[in-house]
This record gives C-alpha cells, sequence and structure tokens, in this order.
C-alpha cells in the first residue's frame, strides 16, 4: 500500500496540483499581503502555488484597546487539479485541518493553529476555492502606535480527502518578502482608510460580418459599487498566434473594438481589465471558434 500512496501522489503533482491562498476581502482592514514567494510541498512532493494571507482586524482602534482578529485564507483549486484529485485519488470532496502560519506580530513570533476549511465537493472540471480561517492571539492594552502582522511559513495543513485513503500534507516554507499580512493604526486621530478594493468580471461578445471580413468583439467590465473605470485589451489569436490587439477607454464599463480583414480559419480572444484604485484586474478568455467564408 506504500508503494501505491507514493504513486497516487506523484500522479497528483504531474497532474498540476496547484493550491493558491488567496484574500478574503474585509472593507475595514488594510490591503492582503499580494502573492508571496512560498515554496510548497504536498507529501513532499514539490507543487507550485501562490499565497495570500488576510485578516479580519479592523483598519484602527483607540489605544487601550484590545484585538483577535481571524486569519482568513482561501485556497484555489484549479479544474486540473481538482480532475487529479478525483481521478488519482478517488476524491469527491475535500476538508483542511491542522494547518499551522508563523506569524510575526511587531516583531514577536507566534503560531496560528488549527487553520482549518469545511468539506468542499469536488466535480469534474470545475475549480474549487475554500476558505480556511483560525483564531489569532488575542492583544490587549494596546499602546499608540500600530500593530504590524507579517507573514511566515505555512506548514501541516492536512488536505482530508472524502472517498480516498490518503490525507496528503501541504507545506510551504516562505522566500525572503516585506510584505505584511495586516497592519492596525492604533490612535484617536487614525488617518483616512484605504478604498476598498472589490472584484470584477468581464462578460463578452462577437460579432462577424462575413461579407466585410469584420469581426466586432464587445467587452462589459461588472462590479459591485461604482462603474469600472480605465482600460481594457483585447487581443485576438488565430491558431494559437496573436494577430491583433487593441488598449480601449472604458465609457460606462464597456468598450468594442472592430478588426478588419478577419478571414476564415480558427480564432480565440482575451479580455484583460487592468483595474483601478477601487477595483480589482480581470481577464476573459473566449472558447475557441471559427469562421468561414
Amino acid at each position: 500500500m506504500k508503494l501505491a500512496r507514493s504513486r497516487s501522489l506523484g500522479l497528483l503533482v504531474a497532474a498540476g496540483v496547484a493550491l493558491a491562498v488567496v484574500p478574503t476581502v474585509v472593507p475595514v482592514a488594510t490591503a492582503a499581503s499580494g502573492n508571496l514567494p512560498y515554496t510548497c510541498k504536498i507529501s513532499g512532493n514539490t507543487a507550485p502555488v501562490t499565497v495570500t494571507l488576510d485578516t479580519s482586524a479592523p483598519y484602527s482602534v483607540a489605544p487601550g484597546s484590545s484585538i483577535q482578529p481571524v486569519l482568513t485564507a482561501s485556497v484555489y483549486f484549479p479544474a486540473s487539479v481538482v480532475n487529479g484529485l478525483r481521478s488519482n485519488l478517488n476524491a469527491t470532496a475535500i476538508a483542511g485541518s491542522g494547518g499551522k502560519v508563523a506569524v510575526k506580530t511587531n516583531g514577536a513570533s507566534t503560531t496560528v493553529s488549527n487553520l482549518t476549511f469545511p468539506s468542499v465537493p469536488l466535480e469534474q472540471d470545475k475549480a474549487v476555492t475554500a476558505k480556511a480561517t483560525a483564531t489569532m492571539a488575542k492583544l490587549t492594552d494596546l499602546p499608540e502606535g500600530s500593530v504590524v502582522y507579517k507573514p511566515g511559513d505555512l506548514t501541516a495543513l492536512t488536505l482530508n480527502l472524502t472517498g480516498s485513503g490518503f490525507a496528503p500534507v501541504l507545506a510551504c516554507t516562505l522566500g525572503a518578502t516585506s510584505a505584511n499580512i495586516d497592519t492596525v493604526i492604533v490612535s484617536n486621530t487614525p488617518p483616512p482608510p484605504p478604498p476598498t478594493v472589490v472584484a470584477t468580471s468581464i462578460a463578452a461578445a462577437k460579432a462577424y460580418s462575413r461579407k466585410k471580413d469584420k469581426l466586432t468583439i464587445g467587452a462589459n467590465v461588472k462590479s459591485s459599487g461604482a462603474t469600472p473605470t480605465g482600460k481594457v485589451t483585447i487581443a485576438l489569436f488565430k491558431s494559437g498566434k496573436k494577430i491583433r490587439t487593441a488598449t480601449l477607454t472604458l465609457v460606462g464599463g464597456k468598450a468594442k473594438v472592430v478588426f478588419t480583414k478577419v478571414r476564415k480559419g480558427s480564432y480565440k480572444y482575451t479580455i484583460t481589465y487592468g483595474g483601478s484604485a477601487t477595483k480589482k484586474p480581470s481577464t476573459y478568455t473566449s472558447a475557441k471558434f471559427k469562421l468561414k467564408k
């Protein structure tokens, strides 16, 4: 059975296991860490990951206050990984338990223990995001100044797979970085908080004129709150090779481009929104389509 376990875990990594921890948006907190230079292994097998961390800490508190934030991480399993878990390890659902994150609080080393996330079903060809949380140490009678949380290694996160006899462990070693997880300002007169940055999505449509060899591509960038502003870049690919690009300014969240001399062949296109001070970047990739005369 040990041989079968080793082979299955090897297949899992070969299939492209990539766990990405991404931030939960907390309006009263400072920005999350961004991608951190972690080197991760799943039960000894190297697996590429991207990791960000965030807390529920408030943006500011008055001197003398106490805080006990929750550390939150979201673990993103792309569809290829879900398929590998299902086919190689017969997993039908995944849960996480026992994870630890080393955190420096104003330079003092601490460990946030028992990072967990509840069971999430694994469906063929569907990505999964699992939110993992753990309560941090309580800080009391805070003096004026700030509380800075800095990230450290992420270890011992057991991946409990329903329907499988395996429970691989995720462990990540942090490389050199100056990034913080969060900063809490301790003051009776704190500066204004930074703007909340919200996620965006892109809706797309295309139309083709066979007579004029014109392909029209439209983009509609959507989000909560105010209408997104800024620019989008639309790139057209033929048989896998980029042949046209256009960068456009959004008007009412929308933009469109007309590509001329577009003749028969196999195409796809991408739309990239660069984001703004209050909107996150996003990307749309079309399915392949064929144009015929």
